[in-house]
């Protein structure tokens, strides 16, 4: 499932708006939905993927970062 459930969302973007890491390590990113959100409110934050779901790495595009900002 490359998608998240809404339920959540708002809790993890405040967290991350509190704290503003300089990095972060996405562990099956699929789609990038974490990535969409959060990278507007921290322009300079550095993301990581990790997916283990081969398919995914190609059908997201997630080794271009061009795509997922």
């Amino acid at each position: 499932m490359p998608t998240s459930d809404a339920e959540g969302k708002d809790w993890s973007l405040a967290r991350f708006e509190r704290h503003l890491p300089d990095t972060v390590c996405d562990d099956g990113p699929g789609e990038g939905t974490y990535a969409k959100l959060f990278r507007p409110v921290h322009k300079g934050v550095w993301w990581t993927a990790v997916e283990v779901h081969k398919p995914y790495v190609a059908k997201y595009k997630l080794r271009s970062t061009k795509t997922r900002t």
